[in-house]
């Protein structure tokens, strides 16, 4: 019986994270860029295992309204304004800066997974100038790769480039995605970004911050 109802699940899920994305979207910048997208993506994903729930509420007599009413409770959890604290951002992240230095002005191609970098190196091999490959996971220390290359996996750091009290406390993943990207994109200045997981939530946090920086990016 759940598939009777997914497409009216699938409407109204929509309909009520757009509304609530409309209501807080102010409240999602991070460096000068509004990150709204990544939020959407990680509500689409989290949201969307309620609907066997939704479907047993339908088929029990409630209407879509009320079997909807968990759904706006959950996002009512990520509604709150009162999130006030003083911005505190640092000139320079020393660790990073001296690991990434030596690859400023790099071409950044990322994937959310090592593998899909590792099925592209003729490819990459390609690519002129100094490359930057960059994953969510380790790279494969058998995959040898140019001397022009260097593998990296996104790395957490506790240093801010930014802060925001809202996306930290409502969505800390994305806000630690956000930061440490914003820290390598400030560090590497890369002349170009290729983006292979450009539907992907650190995928469009790339995608925004990259704009923010004026950088040429290549969703693939």
């Amino acid at each position: 019986m759940k598939d009777s109802y997914h497409t009216e699940y699938i409407m109204l899920l929509k309909q009520a994270i757009d509304y609530y994305i409309s209501e807080y979207k102010d409240m999602m910048i991070f460096d000068g860029m509004n990150i709204a997208d990544a939020v959407k993506l990680v509500l689409i994903k989290n949201l969307s295992e309620e609907e066997c729930h939704y479907a047993q509420c339908r088929n029990n007599g409630k209407n879509k309204y009320e079997a909807m009413e968990r759904i706006y409770s959950c996002l009512e959890l990520f509604s709150d304004k009162r999130c006030k604290e003083k911005i505190v951002s640092h000139s320079i992240n020393q660790e990073w800066h001296r690991l990434l230095i030596d690859f400023e002005h790099c071409t950044l191609i990322y994937s959310d997974n090592a593998s899909r970098i590792i099925e592209l190196v003729p490819q990459i091999r390609e690519t002129a100038g100094i490359k930057v490959l960059l994953s969510l996971d380790e790279m494969d220390d058998s995959t040898e790769f140019s001397e022009d290359c260097v593998a990296i996996k996104l790395e957490n750091t506790t240093i801010m480039k930014d802060s925001n009290p809202f996306l930290r406390t409502n969505f800390p993943y994305i806000h630690q995605i956000a930061n440490s990207i914003s820290w390598l994109l400030s560090i590497l200045k890369p002349k170009a970004i290729i983006n292979f997981s450009s539907q992907t939530i650190a995928g469009v946090v790339l995608s925004r911050l990259a704009l923010a920086s004026d950088i040429d990016i290549y969703d693939k």
